[in-house]
């Protein structure tokens, strides 16, 4: 596929935007397949307060941007072995920033930008 798109790139037929939103589209019904069994199976299990279509919403959104993160480092990386460290390292990242560990106040003033790039 990454042949095809330069190809196309390098002849002007194809944009980097519009072909990244018509990927993320068509891998839509496979991204929410299994996010939505979850909430499916889950929701009822554990009696959760929270409404089922607030919780298959975030988990819908997460699982999309989860996608778009993957695409984002594959579309990065020259080898399918250095995308996949960029996420495990992109993600670490996040988890560690988002929040839940310490406060952004604690952090040093040239990272407290870091938490609202978080994915998490």
């Amino acid at each position: 596929e990454a042949a095809c798109v330069r190809r196309e790139r390098a002849s002007g037929a194809l944009r980097l935007g519009p072909y990244f939103l018509s990927k993320l589209a068509a891998e839509l019904p496979v991204t929410l397949l299994l996010p939505a069994l979850l909430v499916c199976v889950t929701h009822p299990m554990a009696n959760l307060a929270c409404p089922l279509r607030a919780l298959a919403l975030l988990l819908a959104l997460e699982a999309w941007a989860a996608s778009a993160l993957g695409l984002f480092a594959g579309a990065l990386s020259p080898s399918l072995d250095v995308g996949l460290e960029l996420t495990k390292a992109l993600s670490t990242l996040s988890t560690v920033f988002g929040g839940m560990y310490f406060d952004r106040s604690t952090l040093p003033w040239p990272l407290r930008w870091v938490p609202r790039a978080s994915v998490v």
